[in-house]
């Protein structure tokens, strides 16, 4: 067995564990009221499992992903979120008093989850290729910067549960 093999098989087994647990939840949860409304109470553990199985397969699509690459990606993932952010303001679906979801026909798109992501990885870009800051200050000084613009559009859509 290849070094860290164990450690990557082990983190998919607690994965899996993971979402078999939060299906028997759904059902646990969803079943009874689901019968009682005179509907399948399988209907919710059905659709979680869609979204469980899209998640397995993303899963393995993102195992075999190299992740070095995703430093080339960094700065068109922050133009996307920041433009993303930018037109929820405009066009975005407007759901009690907030604008934070953008419709595309039956699904929809919250940029503002697409922002979270584009920091962390511009975050990690930016540091793999600068010396080691040597104070906290150096540190903040760029990433808080993109940190502080992000937090501004979000407050303003206003969606305080991703601020």
């Amino acid at each position: 067995m290849k070094k860290g093999q164990f450690e990557s098989h082990l983190l998919v087994l607690i994965t899996l564990g993971l979402v078999a647990f939060g299906l028997v939840m759904v059902y646990s949860a969803t079943s009874a009221p689901a019968a009682l409304a005179r509907t399948d109470p399988m209907s919710y553990l059905k659709k979680q499992g869609g979204y469980a199985l899209f998640g397995v397969v993303l899963m393995m699509a993102a195992s075999r992903f190299d992740y070095r690459r995703l430093r080339l990606l960094a700065p068109a993932l922050v133009l996307t979120a920041l433009g993303g952010c930018l037109a929820v303001l405009a066009i975005g679906a407007r759901i009690n008093g907030a604008r934070r979801w953008i419709e595309f026909g039956p699904a929809t798109f919250q940029p503002s989850e697409l922002a979270k992501l584009a920091i962390a990885v511009w975050a990690a870009a930016y540091l793999c290729k600068r010396p080691a800051p040597r104070t906290l200050r150096e540190l903040w000084r760029p990433i808080g910067l993109l940190l502080g613009v992000f937090c501004v559009l979000i407050l303003a859509e206003p969606d305080l549960g991703t601020a």
